[in-house]
């Protein structure tokens, strides 16, 4: 890895994930509190998974609105069915996900991992991502809006399934020169925002993304490994 790509608290929240999940190319921390029960959500691969909100609070003092979904194993195991309900602080690990039918549907966070607490217990609601994959569309710039980088992620080696996730940087990034299949590596943190195409409709849709706080291509980290040889 590049040398400092993470601060002190993003090396602990890394690790962390790493003891924890499968898959090391999509790994997420968050906490907050749930702010409903859970509902069916969708079937795959034969699992049945139910969904519900979390409601995650930025340094700002604002808040992200994540949908996560859980199969109904993990929700059996821990009772969470019995247990958990509307202002339960909880901890998750997990991976962020797209479903997909044809064209992208449904941004969510598939839950690996939950602990629940019976109060908030950190200072500030932890919220972070790590995402190793590939640079999936031409990366958009422009000069009034952050950079747009759409990244395809493995999920499982072998499989050929993938999620598509948009990053956004306010970071001028033109130095890296990214192209369509170049690898890449990114940490930052999932945001929830409304959809400007409904900001003047009745009902008014949330998008999620990904805000990007540190990012590298593999070229960077070939090349400043062979600088230190």
């Amino acid at each position: 890895m590049k040398k400092n790509f993470f601060d002190e608290q993003d090396q602990e929240l890394f690790q962390e994930c790493r003891r924890k999940l499968e898959n090391l190319f999509n790994m997420v921390t968050i906490s907050g509190y749930i702010q409903k029960g859970f509902k069916f959500s969708h079937v795959e691969d034969g699992k049945i998974f139910y969904k519900t909100i979390l409601k995650c609070r930025r340094i700002s003092g604002g808040e992200d609105i994540i949908p996560i979904v859980i199969s109904k194993e993990l929700l059996e195991k821990k009772a969470l069915d019995i247990y958990v309900n509307e202002f339960t602080y909880v901890k998750i690990i997990g991976q962020f996900r797209c479903l997909r039918d044809g064209t992208v549907k449904q941004r969510y966070l598939k839950v690996d991992g939950i602990k629940l607490y019976k109060e908030r217990s950190f200072e500030y609601d932890i919220n972070f991502i790590y995402l190793d994959g590939f640079v999936y569309k031409p990366v958009i710039t422009q000069k009034t809006k952050p950079t747009q980088i759409a990244v395809k992620v493995i999920r499982n080696l072998g499989e050929g399934s993938y999620d598509i996730i948009y990053c956004f940087s306010w970071k001028n990034l033109e130095d890296k020169n990214l192209k369509v299949g170049d690898r890449l590596k990114i940490t930052g943190r999932i945001k929830s925002r409304i959809d400007p195409k409904s900001i003047n409709k009745e009902y008014q849709k949330l998008t999620y993304e990904v805000t990007i706080k540190n990012i590298v291509t593999v070229k960077e980290e070939v090349e400043e490994s062979e600088e230190g040889l």
